[in-house]
């Protein structure tokens, strides 16, 4: 065969593959937009971002926080944005008989939903020892219901619209669940308790077609920290805890950079498309798991150095 025949087959295969991942990457684009996407936790932080994206995509939103005057705003930003239909459903995901309205609300308006995001959490930022018995108590069982159970109460009544679609689960969880977490004991074990959960749920259902892409970002910068169950300031339960005179004097963190709610969305959402099983960032915490897994003890001294332990 002459040389020159050879160079033309050759960029001819390269010109068709090149021309059939275009059209596949055009493809799956075009199935991605117009979906059906429950947002939960859309108020504000990486919920709001989140419905954002999937607003540009025209999406039809269902979108549900506490505060109903908040998530009009969202829905007014996601309407300007293009979205397709957009709904508010103002309620407690943590109380069981909130999700069973909430299900029969969506299933009125969705035959199916496509994507599910889990966006919801509570905080503390105290070291565990500086809180009252009573208090720590009463602070776990709040973070247990919010953190654990709701999305658990969640994916149980909506589960049969996710496999009616080949739905994605998007579970905003955190690096708190994956790496120690100190001034976080009670945070860590929701996320590493919900981190768990959708683990196991993910095989489970993969025979019908659902992904679970679980996120993990480190620190967001967003106010939820000042909403913290045990902040001295803001703080949700304000007449229940107090800090122990005895408390151990604490060191200046060491704040690692911190990421934009938008581009923590944009991370998310790619990677629920990709229906990616997990997702790690920035990309130094993928690092300090490495770390973790060979020499516990170095991953230790640095979550000391980064919370301000002594």
């Amino acid at each position: 065969m002459p040389m020159s025949a050879a160079y033309t087959i050759a960029a001819a295969l390269l010109s068709s593959l090149i021309l059939y991942r275009f059209l596949k990457a055009v493809s799956h684009q075009t199935r991605l937009q117009g979906q059906s996407v429950l947002v939960i936790g859309a108020s504000d932080g990486i919920g709001r971002a989140i419905a954002h994206l999937y607003a540009k995509r025209h999406s039809n939103l269902v979108l549900v926080a506490r505060r109903h005057a908040v998530l009009e705003q969202v829905a007014s930003e996601c309407t300007a944005l293009g979205c397709a239909d957009v709904a508010c459903i103002a309620l407690d995901v943590s109380v069981e008989s909130n999700v069973v309205r909430l299900r029969e609300e969506v299933g009125r308006s969705m035959a199916g939903v496509d994507v599910l995001v889990l966006c919801v959490g509570v905080l503390g930022v105290k070291l565990f020892e500086e809180i009252s018995p009573a208090d720590a108590c009463h602070m776990a069982d709040k973070m247990m219901s919010v953190n654990v159970l709701a999305p658990i109460f969640i994916s149980a009544y909506f589960l049969d619209m996710l496999k009616l679609s080949k739905g994605r689960i998007i579970i905003v969880s955190s690096t708190a669940g994956v790496l120690p977490a100190p001034s976080r004991a009670v945070y860590a074990a929701s996320k590493y308790a919900l981190n768990g959960f959708f683990k196991s749920l993910r095989i489970e259902i993969a025979k019908n077609g659902v992904s679970i892409t679980i996120a993990s970002p480190g620190t967001v910068d967003t106010d939820f920290r000042s909403k913290a169950l045990d902040a001295t300031c803001g703080s949700t339960i304000p007449s229940r805890l107090s800090t122990k005179d005895s408390a151990p004097p604490r060191r200046k963190k060491v704040e690692p950079a911190k990421v934009t709610p938008d581009a923590a969305a944009k991370y998310i959402v790619e990677a629920a498309d990709r229906r990616d099983r997990e997702i790690v960032f920035p990309w130094f915490y993928k690092i300090a798991m490495i770390i973790s897994a060979i020499w516990p003890s170095f991953t230790d001294l640095l979550a000391k150095v980064k919370y301000g332990i002594k």
